[in-house]
Formats: structure tokens, C-alpha cells, sequence
């Protein structure tokens, strides 16, 4: 079962991919920790990727779809996988469709303005990267629940930032799953509490 979780930023889609990777026993694979750990790997490939991040641009189709396909070719995906992040344009989504076989494209459809408040209200942990906001509060102001370490306010959670992201993701990435992967798109209602989200997403994947 290849399942491609999609969604803006905010919408709760990493957390929803945690729950179905336990639930049905399937790797979770998100892009941006995949490029996190190429990045420390001292290879041609890692260096390519911390310059372009270290420079403010996005690293190269070519590098992520080398990298991507690595991983999803590993034994563990062999039964299925949770793709969290992917694709986010047009030659993404073209590379997906024609090398992996999906059979389902679940999309959280969330609000603007309920997506600026969630990212608004988020703090990150700076040492375990652990994410707190609405529906998920640290037990003590500032501080990580799970390692101790400080919470933070991203800069790509400021209000301005959010737009600009909200912006892209509705351009660029939504018409994506309309035009490769139609035929098995499952739309679901993202402003949801996460339990309910999870059981919505259950039954589209008739579990």
C-alpha cells in the first residue's frame, strides 16, 4: 500500500503520517528528514544539499529524486510506504507517477486563516525538534516535555512567512495531486481534531 499523505503546512500531516505508520506498520518517509540525513553523510550528494540550504535555495530535483528513489527502494518499503512532503510541483509529481506505483493520495483540506493560527501558536524544540502548538501543549511554558530543551519560534512561522508558504503550496502543489494522482485522491476535512482526521483517513483507505 503506497499511500502519499498531502497537505499544507499546518495541516497536521506529519503527525497524521506518525499515526498511520504505527497503525499499519508501514514506513514513514518524509522528504525533509531524508535531506536532513544525506545532509551529514560527507558525500558529494551531502555537500551539494548543505550548500544549497545553507544558501536560502532549494536542493536540486535531481538530488531528491536520487534520493527518494533510494529509499523507497530499501526492504522496509517493500510491503508500502507513507509519503509525507511529496511531491510539491508539477516535475515532482511527474517523477512520482511515472516511477512508484500509488494507491492512494490522501489531502487534508484546512483554511488559511486556521492554518496561520495553528503555525502562528507552534514552537519547536531546539535539540529534538519536537513540535507543540494548539492541540498539543508543553507541560511547562518553553520548555520540550519530552528532552527538556527550549522551544522555539521558527522564522518560517511568522505570520508573513506562513502566506508566502500558503501561497506556493496552493499554486504550485495542490494542482499537482488533481492532475497525477486523481484516480485515487481521498479528500479529507484536516480541521478536525487528530483522532477524528486519523478515522476519516482509516475509512478512505477502507481500513
Amino acid at each position: 500500500m503506497n499511500i502519499i499523505l498531502a497537505g499544507p503546512a499546518g495541516s497536521g500531516k506529519g503527525t497524521q503520517a506518525k499515526f498511520l505508520a504505527k497503525k499499519l506498520k508501514l514506513p514513514h518517509i518524509s522528504i525533509g528528514l531524508l535531506l536532513r540525513d544525506n545532509r551529514n553523510k560527507g558525500d558529494k550528494i551531502s555537500e551539494a544539499i548543505i550548500k544549497a540550504q545553507d544558501t536560502g535555495v532549494l536542493v536540486t530535483h535531481d538530488i531528491t529524486f536520487k534520493i527518494l528513489k533510494e529509499r523507497l527502494t530499501q526492504a522496509d518499503c517493500k510491503k508500502g510506504f507513507i509519503l509525507d512532503g511529496f511531491p510539491r510541483d508539477d516535475e515532482q509529481g511527474q517523477f512520482l507517477k511515472n516511477n512508484f506505483k500509488i494507491d492512494y493520495a490522501i489531502k487534508l483540506n484546512i483554511d488559511n486563516d486556521l492554518i496561520i493560527k495553528r503555525l502562528s501558536s507552534r514552537r519547536e524544540c531546539k535539540k529534538c525538534s519536537q513540535i507543540f502548538g494548539i492541540d498539543f501543549q508543553p507541560k511547562k511554558q518553553g520548555i520540550c516535555d519530552k528532552c527538556g530543551g527550549e522551544l522555539y519560534h521558527r522564522e518560517d512561522d511568522q505570520p508573513a512567512a506562513i502566506k508566502k508558504r500558503l501561497s506556493i503550496y496552493r499554486n504550485d502543489t495542490e494542482p499537482v495531486f488533481e492532475k497525477y494522482f486523481k484516480e485515487v485522491l481521498h479528500e479529507v476535512n484536516g480541521a478536525q481534531k487528530p483522532d477524528k482526521v486519523l478515522k476519516d483517513i482509516l475509512k478512505a483507505l477502507n481500513r
